[in-house]
């Protein structure tokens, strides 16, 4: 429906009072970290629904980003669903976001859905008209490259994102920074991100993971990974 009938018209362009299903996302970069940050929240709606416009929605701003968003299926039966969100690097802000923040780990991600017409600038105006607002986890950055960067997400219903006293609790990423105090890995370089041997310390980035971990601790019976996973509803 959105994209077969978003802003066909001239009109719908300029009043945002087309019925195209908008998609609006959040994400909360402050619960990703505990100190202070210089970009709490994240704006920013889909660039090819709105044509590149910004819109607003109940007093929030939110900017048109080129972005794809795959798997976001509530279901409550068989396996919680893992959505990913891939978002355009422009001007590499999410780069910066992700080194400022270690991969925005543990932020929570809101995504709302809304009529265009109930935009504010909509034809008729309501801040309530509203699919139910979805919550997810950022569980860990999947790629990163100069043009976009993915998010692989979790449903807090799986337990991901759930805060013990110290920490959140996340399944499949390590929270600890890599070659950090936590991490305590020191030595030579070993893998990118996406677990392919290098010697180039430049490309040497863990991937999170746990097989990211016994690459570094070949052998070993006690990895320092600080993920979780064996956390499960059952």
């Amino acid at each position: 429906m959105a994209e077969d009938r978003t802003f066909q018209f001239n009109t719908d362009q300029q009043g945002l009072d087309g019925d195209a299903i908008i998609e609006l996302i959040t994400i909360d970069v402050s619960s990703a970290v505990s100190g202070p940050v210089i970009i709490e929240l994240l704006n920013f709606c889909n660039w090819t629904q709105t044509n590149g416009t910004t819109v607003k929605y109940n007093g929030t701003v939110y900017v048109p980003l080129p972005y794809k968003a795959e798997g976001f299926v509530i279901a409550n039966t068989g396996v919680p669903p893992n959505p990913s969100i891939t978002i355009a690097n422009i001007g590499l802000e999410m780069t910066a976001l992700v080194n400022a923040y270690d991969d925005l780990i543990g932020a929570k991600v809101y995504r709302r859905r809304v009529l265009a017409r109930y935009l504010d600038d909509g034809a008729t105006p309501d801040p309530n008209s509203h699919w139910p607002d979805e919550v997810w986890f950022i569980q860990q950055k999947a790629t990163e490259s100069k043009l976009a960067v993915t998010f692989e997400l979790s449903t807090p219903f799986d337990l991901d994102g759930v805060t013990l006293p110290k920490r959140r609790a996340l399944r499949y990423a390590c929270p600890w920074v890599y070659r950090g105090v936590e991490c305590g890995y020191t030595g030579a370089p070993v893998a990118t991100v996406k677990d392919i041997p290098t010697s180039d310390p430049a490309l040497d980035k863990c991937g999170k993971r746990v097989t990211s971990c016994k690459l570094r601790y070949p052998g070993s019976q006690d990895l320092p990974y600080g993920g979780f996973p064996g956390l499960s509803l059952d």
